[in-house]
């Protein structure tokens, strides 16, 4: 056993030299083995000297670091935990047993003892959580890198989360623009720029789930084995009566066994079915998708219609051409532009929406949803900070044949 302890405490503490982190393995082999020297040696004396002889090898091998340290503390980690517990700080104390989305790991001792009351998702190494759940840790990556539009459906439907607490530039800038989050902390009524970014808490908000289209008749996909790069710009003059005879297209999107997303991610069809018929060569061919669904009651009298996702963006309700859009969207967000109808949306009208791009595109999908003047002056009202960097939709928007402008969730324009 001596043997062991001493061969493995010299082994992680000489690899220490490439990564610090293998002294979390060296500190407690080293302790063992200084409990099983003590332990058998007999005089006082000798039990007192290698006991020195433990604390002072590591002070000595280590005095330049605390030099370093002593000289020059690391404020910016200390600004970052204290900020981490001001965002924490707001979570109201009736919140007893409310999960927490926590998107970064390293802060999670200090928030879990100071709220031991509240649920936190996760607090554990990330590398845990790879290994256990692979398709929950890469849902979450994709959240980390902006690239999770229905931010609800994973945070509260799918994890049962009611707050998401994070440092991220990407999740703050998305949900500042989805109508389900409220920000917390930094106070609403302050402007949130990238020296705020070191915490942020949103809270959810459910009451505007309803306002999205959930139900999509049928999608179909145009033709795509005739399709062939050199079409250029053939694509732009489809319309709705090219889709005839396509065939069908079934659509699944993010992590659909846990909840019903409002976005529907395209290439998550089009990987599992086109490769059977496309080359990897063929994958920059632009494959155009038609969307169908009934206006619900929920969305039934609303004037503006919110739209989110795709690429090259054309609409029409009950057969007649409103809105249409050629510039490519950054980002997969739920809300990218509001339309202005010329008239209120009625119960079973058609709205058919024709979106294409290339396969080897990072963001091919659609979300719709249905909004009154009121509705958006009070989401707005909630959001009143949205116009400060870096917030703004950087997105280059071009509209055939509308204006177009800014409002807080996105491009504005009016419909043809």
């Amino acid at each position: 056993a001596y043997s062991f302890l001493f061969i493995s405490s010299c082994f992680f503490w000489v690899l220490t030299f490439i990564s610090p982190r293998a002294a979390e393995y060296a500190t407690p082999m080293s302790v063992l083995l200084l409990v099983f020297t003590v332990h058998s040696l007999k005089h006082w004396v000798q039990k007192t000297g290698v006991v020195l002889l433990f604390i002072g090898f590591p002070v000595f091998f280590m005095r330049g670091e605390l030099i370093r340290f002593y000289q020059h503390p690391n404020h910016e980690e200390s600004a970052r935990v204290r900020g981490t517990l001001d965002a924490v700080k707001e979570i109201p104390l009736l919140a007893v047993g409310k999960k927490v989305y926590n998107t970064e790991w390293y802060t999670s001792p200090y928030i879990f003892y100071q709220r031991p009351d509240l649920r936190f998702l996760d607090i554990l190494d990330p590398s845990l959580l790879l290994s256990s759940n692979p398709t929950e840790f890469h849902d979450r990556s994709a959240f980390a890198n902006g690239n999770a539009p229905d931010a609800f459906g994973l945070v509260n439907l799918a994890n049962g989360s009611d707050f998401v607490l994070t440092r991220d530039a990407n999740i703050a800038s998305q949900l500042e623009r989805d109508p389900m989050f409220v920000r917390l902390y930094p106070s609403a009524k302050m402007e949130l720029t990238e020296t705020d970014l070191a915490a942020t808490l949103f809270e959810v908000n459910k009451k505007w789930r309803k306002n999205f289209v959930l139900h999509y008749d049928h999608l179909t996909n145009f033709n795509y084995e005739k399709l062939d790069p050199k079409m250029k710009e053939d694509y732009l003059k489809l319309t709705p009566a090219d889709f005839k005879k396509a065939p069908a297209l079934s659509v699944n999107s993010g992590i659909e066994s846990k909840y019903q997303p409002v976005y529907v991610n395209y290439m998550i069809a089009l990987k599992k079915q086109l490769p059977e018929v496309l080359g990897k060569e063929k994958y920059n061919v632009p494959v155009c998708i038609l969307t169908e669904a009934h206006v619900e009651q929920d969305q039934a009298g609303k004037k503006i219609l919110g739209i989110g996702g795709g690429r090259n963006i054309r609409i029409w309700i009950n057969h007649q051409p409103i809105f249409s859009s050629v510039a490519p969207t950054e980002k997969p967000w739920l809300i990218r532009n509001l339309i202005q109808l010329k008239k209120s949306l009625q119960s079973q009208d058609t709205i058919q929406i024709l979106t294409c791009s290339a396969l080897d595109s990072p963001y091919f999908g659609l979300a719709l949803s249905a909004w009154s003047e009121q509705e958006l002056a009070q989401i707005c009202e909630e959001k009143h900070y949205l116009k400060s960097l870096p917030l703004r939709d950087p997105t280059p928007w071009q509209f055939l044949g509308v204006s177009n402008g800014e409002g807080c969730l996105g491009g504005v324009s009016k419909g043809w």
